[in-house]
């Protein structure tokens, strides 16, 4: 059982491959510190699974927009009667 993992849009995060905590302090201050080699790490393990997040957070804006758009289009109908 993965503990402290969670679902983040539809990508269950328990299948995400796993940083030791020794590596993750290591990388924690170069990527802030704007080491590009230290970056490019995190994105070569993880690179994959954000594009996916990312991809799937741009889902689910567009479904709110359209959601929004045809609320308002609905409402507006019903000033109309």
């Amino acid at each position: 059982m993965a503990i402290g993992k969670v679902e983040i849009c539809g990508v269950d995060t328990s299948t995400l491959p796993v940083i030791s905590n020794e590596r993750m302090r290591q990388l924690f201050p170069l990527v802030h510190g704007g080491d590009m080699q230290a970056r490019a790490s995190v994105v070569i393990e993880y690179g994959e699974e954000v594009r996916k997040i990312e991809q799937r957070m741009a889902e689910l804006a567009a479904a709110d927009e359209a959601a929004a758009q045809n609320a308002g289009r609905q409402h507006g109908t019903a000033d109309e009667r």
